[in-house]
């Protein structure tokens, strides 16, 4: 996947989705005035924003691959005065001091591989600090829907010997990965249903994460996007209101280091 595919500009508009999520999570999570905090794989920053008004006395870090989302944020949240954004790789990030929790939200589904990262996260908090996050599972009517989209004739020869960079990492993985790096955890895996009023809110909602969008030349992306709707359309329900209902998994982790 190239990381900077993304727009963020239309990430940040129509995340809301990965935002509620993200806010869930973090009402299940104390927050100590003295808190040092890293949110991993921040986006436009939205939910490091929100962060970093529980803890105002102290810095908060978004830290993102992307430097078109880091750029963004950058400018969006300027004024929020202990809020801090920078481009880099969580493998291989200089940190000044150990952190008393380390945030991840709907970021580890592009991952390779938990393990260096969960190792790097335990090095960088201190005794007791949390690792906190989660992360989608693929949905059936999306993924099935490109999988069958993309060796159509129209599109196949976009896509061969195509990794989309998006992994089905099961929540047994996640907790061996999470054990493994020496973390306590408690974690759970949701089947959650999300809801969009019409064909339109689809295609925002899929444009802003799609990776295979970056295989496609540009002329070409809103004819890709309207077939791939009307096919998760065919496979999703309907609500007595008109609304498609889609569903997915999304695995959720409190974690403390011994």
């Amino acid at each position: 996947m190239s990381i900077d595919h993304w727009n963020a500009k239309h990430y940040h508009q129509s995340s809301d989705m990965q935002y509620h999520i993200a806010l869930d999570i973090l009402a299940d999570e104390h927050f100590n005035a003295e808190d040092t905090i890293l949110d991993i794989g921040c986006g436009s920053g939205r939910v490091t924003a929100d962060i970093a008004t529980l803890v105002p006395q102290n810095q908060v870090t978004g830290v993102d691959l992307s430097e078109n989302m880091i750029t963004f944020a950058k400018q969006q949240y300027k004024a929020i005065k202990n809020l801090n954004f920078i481009t880099g790789d969580i493998l291989n990030l200089q940190l000044d001091s150990k952190l008393t929790k380390i945030f991840t939200f709907s970021m580890l589904q592009w991952v390779t591989d938990f393990h260096p990262a969960f190792s790097q996260v335990y090095l960088n908090l201190e005794s007791q600090g949390r690792f906190v996050g989660g992360y989608f599972l693929k949905c059936p009517q999306i993924w099935d829907s490109l999988d069958e989209l993309i060796t159509t004739p129209s599109w196949k020869k976009y896509f061969e010997n195509y990794d989309s960079g998006f992994y089905q990492h099961e929540k047994e993985y996640c907790q061996s990965a999470l054990k493994q790096a020496g973390f306590q955890l408690k974690i759970v895996e949701l089947n959650k249903d999300f809801i969009f009023k019409d064909k339109e809110s689809i295609i925002n909602h899929t444009k802003n994460w799609l990776p295979h969008l970056s295989r496609l030349p540009k002329n070409k992306v809103d004819y890709f996007l309207s077939e791939l709707v009307n096919l998760i359309m065919n496979k999703s329900q309907v609500n007595d209101k008109g609304h498609i209902i889609t569903n997915c998994g999304y695995v959720i982790f409190h974690a403390s280091k011994l």
